[in-house]
């Protein structure tokens, strides 16, 4: 899980993560590509659409987390003051799962 903030504003960890939740205030983007550093950018069409993945490693466009959300490159979307709190509930929720499966 990963809690991403307007100072943790990459694609980068997200994409590893299961759940990512974000702040409604989020401007999201992969800066490096504007440096010509590629990354772990290759898992990215696998999230979000072809398309949608050339569009954001080709111009390093930053989006907001409601944009993010439709994407599919965030699970949710919360006002600042409210992230600890969603991300305590989620945690618990997927703590209690069973795990005999």
């Amino acid at each position: 899980m990963h809690q991403i903030t307007p100072e943790t504003t990459h694609y980068e960890l997200s994409l590893f993560c299961d759940v990512s939740i974000v702040t409604s205030d989020i401007r999201m983007g992969y800066g490096m590509v504007r440096y010509g550093i590629a990354g772990h950018c290759m898992f990215m069409p696998w999230l979000v659409n072809m398309k949608a993945a050339k569009d954001l490693l080709l111009t390093g466009r930053e989006v907001s987390g409601k944009e993010a959300k439709d994407l599919g490159l965030v699970t949710e979307v919360v006002a600042p003051e409210e992230l600890q709190e969603a991300t305590r509930r989620k945690a618990t929720l997927m703590a209690r799962m069973p795990r005999d499966s």
